[in-house]
């Protein structure tokens, strides 16, 4: 399978080696079923269900993910990626509620399978990056999960910049979720200052829309503060 994984990684990889990828993974796990070896396989079958939108079975591969630490960060990592695409589809109040304790547990998880890999010179995986996109992932999880979760995102977000200096692909969507807690906490002066910080970032996104958007709350409030 590892023949067929340089040829999916190619931008413009033929659909049909899906099917001959997923095949490749599958023989290759029927002969070799424990770990070390079968720990890089699992975790690729996952991504392959992950990125095919079958998400349920994508969780059920990663769990299996064993034999290497920074496989089964990039699987746990992997399984957060897909409860949160699984929670848009939520409807039942006892199954979002459900789904919400499983992220919060694997967000938990992964931040401590990244400190212990902190440690070691030579992890095997993009740690800056994966550790970047799930401090992301907590700020929108204790927005959908706390009381207080306008200022806890406002907290974690504040330098996300500075923390993770490299991701520079990550930041605007860092300063948009922050600008949209501070809205919500009325600190008007804080978001102007995010603003005139990170403006430029904002605009290279090209996104237009959630720029506007978060325009309009903040005339919008301020109208309110001023008419108060």
């Amino acid at each position: 399978f590892k023949a067929l994984e340089s040829l999916m990684a190619q931008p413009q990889a033929d659909p049909a080696l899906a099917e001959r990828y997923r095949a490749g993974l599958r023989d290759f796990l029927e002969k070799n079923p424990d770990p070390p070896l079968a720990y890089e396989a699992r975790y690729r079958t996952g991504e392959l269900l992950q990125s095919s939108g079958d998400f349920p079975a994508a969780i059920d591969e990663y769990a299996k993910v064993q034999g290497d630490a920074a496989y089964v960060l990039r699987a746990r990592f992997g399984t957060v990626q897909s409860r949160f695409e699984l929670l848009k589809g939520d409807t039942q109040p006892p199954v979002r509620a459900a789904r919400l304790t499983a992220i919060g547990a694997d967000l938990d998880a992964v931040d401590g399978q990244i400190k212990a890999l902190q440690a070691q010179k030579n992890a095997g995986v993009a740690l800056p990056e994966i550790a970047a996109k799930t401090v992301l992932l907590r700020a929108v999880y204790v927005s959908l999960t706390s009381d207080k979760g306008d200022e806890q995102v406002a907290v974690l977000l504040a330098d996300f910049g500075t923390r993770f200096p490299d991701q520079k692909d990550l930041l605007p969507q860092a300063v948009r979720l922050r600008l949209g807690a501070l809205l919500q906490l009325g600190r008007f002066t804080e978001a102007e200052q995010a603003v005139t910080q990170y403006g430029p970032a904002l605009a290279a996104e090209h996104r237009n829309e959630a720029l506007e958007g978060l325009a309009s709350g903040f005339r919008k409030a301020s109208a309110r503060r001023k008419a108060a």
